[in-house]
This record gives structure tokens, C-alpha cells and sequence, in this order.
């Protein structure tokens, strides 16, 4: 068995984080997605005792906005909005997105990963701090 405390600090030994760059393109997978989502309605209310629907009355497009508008509601504060919006649209517009880590000092990934997790008190200037940075383009 792999004693992964161990392997954690080797890993942070041997390498620091200098950045994370991460870029999506939707070419009709959301779409496709959102659409699979709305269709297993009727296969989920018939597994369902109480035949229970819960996609009844949605499409793809609906489902697509209703996610899109999710996250624009957790972005709704000041420090968070500009990570949370491009995401949100980029959930209902499609498009091209891109996402960076770069924060001042390279750091190890243990401590990305603390200051990820004990982010909750002040997400936005955790983030901040961390070198995120989001944007959404077509």
C-alpha cells in the first residue's frame, strides 16, 4: 500500500505550482449534454415508484440557462463575480473559455491546496491571491 502522506511530500519537494492554464472550447457538446440531461427525464421517472419526473417539462436550452443562472446567483457578490460570470456564460453561450492559476510566488501544490480549501471565509480574495483569472470569448 502507497502511503500517500509520504508521496505528498515528495511530490512537494520536487515541484512547485507556477501556473495552470486551462482552455475549453464548446463545439455543440453543451448543447449535447444539456439535451442528454432533459432526455433522461422519463427514464429516471420511470424508475421511480412514484413516476416522479423530474426533467417534466424541460429542454436542453432550459436546463442550459437554469445552470448558467445557478452560477450567476453564486456570483452574485463583487469579490466572486469575476470568476463566477465568465463561467456562467461560457455555460450558457458556449464558446471559448480560459482559466488561470498564476499565483505571485510559485508555491507548492499542498499549499494550493490548503488555501483552496480554507478559502470559504473570503473566497473572492482567496482567488485572487491564488493568480485566478477567468475569461469567456466566442
Amino acid at each position: 500500500m502507497v502511503d500517500s502522506t509520504a508521496f505528498a511530500q515528495l511530490f512537494d519537494k520536487r515541484s512547485t505550482m507556477k501556473l495552470i492554464n486551462v482552455n475549453m472550447a464548446d463545439n455543440g457538446g453543451l448543447k449535447k449534454m444539456f439535451d442528454f440531461a432533459a432526455d433522461m427525464g422519463p427514464i429516471m421517472a420511470a424508475g421511480d415508484p412514484s413516476g416522479f419526473n423530474p426533467m417534466e417539462g424541460q429542454t436542453g436550452e432550459s436546463l442550459r440557462q437554469m445552470a448558467g443562472g445557478m452560477l450567476t446567483m453564486l456570483g452574485a457578490t463583487p469579490d466572486l463575480a469575476p470568476f463566477i460570470t465568465p463561467m456562467a456564460n461560457f455555460i450558457m453561450q458556449g464558446g471559448k473559455l480560459n482559466m488561470t492559476f498564476q499565483p505571485a510566488q510559485p508555491m507548492t501544490f499542498s499549499a494550493f491546496a490548503e488555501k483552496m480549501s480554507g478559502s470559504m471565509q473570503a473566497p473572492g480574495a482567496a482567488l485572487k491571491e491564488l493568480g485566478l483569472k477567468v475569461e469567456h470569448g466566442k
